[in-house]
């Protein structure tokens, strides 16, 4: 898997050659750009039998150039079954990690109407275990100044898979309109929630 740019802008014509930004995933199933910081994430799906060597789902700051070593590297210097680990020594780092299986899906930017703790924070929609459909969620990592990840995941909102035999959602994308609002993708009922703080004004209430 990988991620390439395309020129595009007034005046330029299509088909274009592609640049190559980030390679060497497994499944970089989402991607999206914080516009105001000039960063742009995408989710990687790690190789599902990496249990036992350090396996981990990542969330993975693309630029030009980064690798990031599938199917041979679980993260810098950590080999994958079958690999060795000086194999690895150029791959890139994860910003976030998260439990393997977890499937982190979309992810989005808070833009700054939220509480001091989740301001400018990175919400992410966990898809759950497959055929288990635990821990689907909606987690949020907090961010320093510069838009950076600055910690691990925090919990935000669950209720979506509660456990084997229990199809009662699954969170799969999360998006934030303009002023704040959160909204939140389940691709098994076929819901769409939004959640707002509680001074956030509902639309069309006087």
């Amino acid at each position: 898997g990988a991620v390439q740019a395309f020129p595009y802008g007034p005046g330029v014509k299509l088909p274009n050659a592609a640049t190559m930004i980030a390679d060497g995933f497994r499944n970089p199933m989402y991607m999206r750009c914080n516009q105001a910081k000039g960063l742009c994430f995408a989710d990687e799906m790690s190789g599902d039998n990496w249990d036992g060597v350090g396996g981990r789902e990542k969330i993975a700051l693309l630029t030009p150039g980064s690798h990031w070593g599938f199917p041979c590297c679980v993260t810098k210097g950590k080999a994958a079954p079958g690999a060795t680990d000086d194999m690895c020594n150029d791959v890139s780092v994860e910003s976030v990690a998260i439990e393997l299986h977890d499937s982190p899906f979309g992810l989005d930017f808070e833009p700054g109407a939220w509480p001091a703790d989740t301001k400018g924070a990175i919400f992410i929609a966990k898809h759950g275990v497959v055929g288990s459909w635990v821990d689907s969620d909606v987690v949020y990592v907090p961010t320093s100044a510069d838009g950076m990840p600055a910690g691990g995941e925090q919990p935000f909102t669950s209720g979506f898979g509660k456990g084997a035999g229990t199809v009662n959602g699954r969170a799969t994308d999360v998006a934030f309109a303009p002023d704040g609002r959160l909204f939140v993708v389940d691709d098994t009922s076929g819901m769409i929630w939004w959640i707002a703080p509680e001074d956030l004004a509902i639309p069309g209430a006087m």
